[in-house]
């Protein structure tokens, strides 16, 4: 037990660690490349296109604004991304 939460003594294959590595990249991708067919794209029309959990969406749109590939607009509801 560490910090209270049981220690997974089996950890991820590096394998299954990679192909989630990929989807994710795959996923960042597919969302440039909305972005560039749009002017603008919401969590909400990128759930729509993409089909892609709203978590997994956030979280893409979070390291793609952190790696300034896309810059945030507005704030909840109003929240939209463009291309940087």
């Amino acid at each position: 037990m560490i910090n209270g939460y049981l220690w997974d003594q089996n950890p991820l294959p590096a394998a299954d660690c990679a192909d989630k590595r990929d989807a994710a990249a795959h996923l960042a991708e597919k969302m440039l490349t909305e972005l560039q067919q749009r002017n603008t794209l919401t969590v909400a029309e990128a759930l729509e296109a993409l089909g892609a959990n709203r978590n997994t969406v956030k979280v893409r749109f979070k390291e793609l604004f952190a790696a300034g590939l896309v810059r945030l607009c507005g704030q909840g509801r109003e929240a939209h991304y463009r291309k940087a």
